[in-house]
């Protein structure tokens, strides 16, 4: 009979699989919408994305709960893998896949969430330069330093050919 600590881990990390899960899927859907320049679906997904961060954070309240609890109970605990390990042999075999698959779950939002950094980060950078050349006529602004600015930098002769 498993304890009430290994029962409510599982169901936890069942949970916040789940939710990892899911998350990464809506990131990869958005990912293949603003490929398609689908604008509808891009803002649907950000709707879901929200509901899933929020959910997100949740889980995120209810670990600090449980380890707090752990830690009340005397326990030295700064994660779920020290808790896991608190348990007796028997009940971490179960968990520790579990605790496993959360754990690469989560180094793959984090790569995710980089990656769709990365892509808003260079899209606000080009839009930028887009602004800039038609804000300037083409040319680049008079300025009285000489560092180089976003707003300086040369811009590359195939954004100025209009028949390119």
């Amino acid at each position: 009979m498993a304890s009430t600590w290994s029962s409510e881990l599982g169901k936890f990390l069942d949970t916040l699989r789940d939710a990892l899960v899911a998350l990464i899927e809506a990131m990869g859907e958005k990912a293949a919408a603003l490929r398609d320049l689908d604008e509808a679906k891009v803002v649907a997904l950000v709707t879901r994305e929200e509901q899933l961060v929020a959910q997100l954070k949740g889980l995120l309240a209810v670990r600090e709960q449980v380890l707090s609890r752990a830690t009340q109970r005397g326990w030295q605990v700064d994660s779920l893998q020290s808790l896991v390990q608190k348990l007796p042999i028997v009940e971490q075999e179960p968990l520790l896949p579990r605790l496993d698959r959360v754990r690469e779950l989560s180094l793959k939002l984090r790569h995710v969430s980089w990656a769709h950094w990365v892509l808003v980060h260079r899209a606000s950078q080009h839009a930028e330069d887009l602004f800039d050349l038609v804000a300037h006529g083409g040319h680049s602004p008079a300025t009285y330093e000489d560092n180089i600015t976003p707003l300086t930098r040369p811009v590359s002769p195939a954004i100025l050919d209009a028949a390119a």
